[in-house]
């Protein structure tokens, strides 16, 4: 590895790191090293999967298996569930997201947690004529004060990502980009959301957390939702 790329990782892992909660463990790498084996339960998924496919489920599952190995969890294979989620060992919660070049996996305790999301996309802006099918009106109306209407709404996008990674294992359904609007809070690089109909009545809104960082033409987000005490 060369001191370039070590910098990006450092670079990329101090960003990671305060946007997750202390009460998770994750592990964030740019590629997976050629010795690294699926297990032959997680292989039966690739049979029919292209190349960058399959390049992508193996990054996903390298780094999984590290965030679980820090949490004493050894030789677990991640299968796949609904909606194509990771079935995560019995009383973790967990997350994936990888983009080109880049993978990102967290995992915590279901006693801590309810639900925790990542995401990681690069910071190329949303072009415009996506932005009706990822952004709600309320949030075109917020963002198209700014500048960067194209970058903004790229870390929205991204936001959402992480919040339907968190609340799939909540809420049990899937949840389309309308279904949530995100308002950012550059000063804490943080987030405040509105619910629609869909999910007014069966999360609390207030009780998500989450946050977002861009680092070395990255995007990261989280969000979190903390065991109810």
């Amino acid at each position: 590895m060369t001191k370039v790329e070590q910098k990006l990782i450092t670079s990329c892992q101090k960003a990671i790191q305060k946007i997750l909660p202390s009460a998770c463990h994750w592990h964030f790498a740019t590629a997976t090293p050629p010795s690294f084996k699926l297990y032959s339960q997680e292989r039966a998924y690739t049979g029919k999967m292209s190349d960058k496919r399959l390049a992508a489920f193996r990054a996903g599952r390298h780094c999984a298996r590290n965030a679980l190995q820090s949490m004493g969890v050894e030789s677990f294979p991640l299968l796949v569930g609904d909606q194509g989620a990771p079935l995560w060992p019995p009383q973790i919660v967990g997350s994936i997201s990888h983009c080109e070049n880049a993978c990102v996996a967290v995992t915590g305790y279901c006693e801590q947690l309810s639900g925790i999301g990542v995401d990681v996309e690069s910071s190329e802006p949303v072009s415009d004529d996506l932005l009706p099918l990822i952004c709600t009106d309320q949030e075109l109306e917020t963002i198209s004060r700014s500048t960067a209407v194209g970058a903004q709404a790229k870390i929205i996008f991204s936001i959402k990502e992480s919040l339907f990674k968190c609340l799939f294992p909540i809420v049990h359904q899937w949840i389309d980009f309308k279904d949530v609007s995100v308002r950012l809070l550059p000063v804490t690089q943080s987030y405040s959301i509105d619910l629609g109909l869909k999910l007014k009545n069966l999360i609390a809104k207030d009780a998500l957390r989450g946050a977002w960082a861009v680092k070395d033409d990255y995007i990261f987000t989280s969000s979190w939702y903390p065991k109810a005490q």
